[in-house]
């Protein structure tokens, strides 16, 4: 059970092939659009409270993609546990 899901979040983060599912897609939208977002808070010279808001929760979006893919990082080098010491490198 715990190896199935692990292979459905890395199908979902790390699509290998073109015919990538319709959670794939989503996700890959979402990252998108995470990463148009996160480049507001940069055109604005003041800082304000919907700015640090916008930012902080890119922030977090991006922090959970890593360690999502971090976490399945052996499904996708195939090294076994090695894989998760090498995937930060």
């Amino acid at each position: 059970m715990k190896s199935e899901l692990r292979r459905h979040i890395f199908n979902v983060v790390s699509p290998h092939n073109d015919d990538s599912s319709k959670a794939s897609r989503c996700y890959d939208y979402v990252q998108l659009v995470a990463i148009v977002v996160s480049l507001i808070p940069l055109a604005f010279r003041h800082y304000t409270p919907l700015l640090a808001t916008i930012e902080y929760v890119c922030v977090v979006a991006f922090i959970v993609d890593y360690l999502l893919r971090w976490a399945t990082a052996d499904i996708k080098m195939k090294r076994g546990w090695v894989s998760f010491i090498l995937y930060p490198l």
